[in-house]
């Protein structure tokens, strides 16, 4: 059980995956299709009076060509429509996945996700112009609050995300490259970490800030990445390149101690994108770097 939900929750691919519990990719794959469906659970068909929900459509990279198609991430994808409860933060529906380039306004209704909300408040951003959406924001039972204006859209996307990466009540800073144009910097869960084998994994995001770009990646990390930070710092000092965390299994940065300091974060090892930031990093960075990993090894001991 704890291989198939260690798949679910970590996104990693079953040749990543099969090492860690010993196992070989086939075998991974076999314990997934077998106790995978004994584990789902039973979809939600009602819901509280006053419950509201919050509906975002994601897109998942596939090599399964009969229903993906080329999406605005330029690769085949299928498109998913989760939504999940306000309160709880908890996916409560996954719509049917359908083909990447479709709308999220027709995957809406098309995926099933509707229907099975039925009349309850449902919130959207201002990307989703679903069917039941009128120009002023509804409110009433079953209708869908369109956030238009740019700030409630970010409020409602940046929920959704966290579901999906980590919970700012529980995070610290790892590391922060920053000057007063740009910063690159990585926030980390410390509450209760996923175990897989012998390590503990936490979620954590990479964040890049700068007047050009600006995104975040969601990542894990384990207890022996955050020694593997501590080695990196001390190469920096004595002005080495690092790569970190090791391994491939999902995003990752290097650092090339040059003057204005090279940053590039990398995206998981199978989309091969990758972002360059110079950092003119002040006097004493790397002293502040090294407290915010003290910082963040101490929260997850009292975790």
């Amino acid at each position: 059980m704890l291989l198939v939900v260690s798949y679910w929750r970590t996104n990693l691919t079953l040749r990543q995956l099969g090492p860690l519990f010993g196992v070989s990719k086939s075998a991974a794959d076999r314990v997934i299709d077998h106790l995978g469906p004994l584990l789902a659970l039973q979809p939600r068909r009602r819901f509280a009076r006053d419950t509201v929900l919050i509906v975002d459509g994601t897109l998942v990279p596939t090599r399964d060509h009969t229903i993906a198609e080329k999406s605005k991430n330029y690769r085949y994808s299928t498109n998913h429509q989760v939504v999940i409860d306000a309160e709880t933060r908890l996916v409560v529906v996954v719509g049917r996945p359908l083909p990447g380039n479709r709308n999220d306004c027709k995957a809406w209704e098309e995926s099933g996700a509707q229907s099975a909300v039925g009349k309850t408040t449902t919130l959207a951003d201002g990307g989703q112009d679903l069917s039941r959406i009128s120009e002023r924001p509804r409110t009433g039972p079953g209708s869908v609050v369109n956030q238009g204006a740019r700030g409630s859209e970010r409020l409602v996307r940046s929920l959704v995300y966290e579901v999906v990466v980590i919970d700012d009540a529980n995070a610290l800073e790892l590391f922060r490259f920053a000057d007063s144009v740009q910063s690159v910097a990585l926030r980390v869960a410390c509450d209760v970490p996923m175990v897989a084998g012998e390590e503990n994994y936490y979620a954590a995001e990479i964040a890049v800030e700068s007047g050009f770009i600006s995104g975040t990646v969601g990542l894990h990390i384990s207890d022996s990445d955050l020694d593997e930070w501590g080695q990196c710092l001390a190469a920096l000092e004595a002005d080495e390149g690092v790569e970190w965390p090791p391994g491939g299994r999902n995003a990752w940065l290097s650092v090339v101690p040059e003057d204005p300091l090279e940053v590039t974060v990398h995206d998981s090892p199978s989309t091969q994108i990758a972002v360059q930031i110079p950092v003119d990093v002040p006097a004493g960075w790397l002293k502040e770097n090294r407290l915010l990993l003290e910082h963040v090894r101490k929260a997850i001991a009292k975790s």
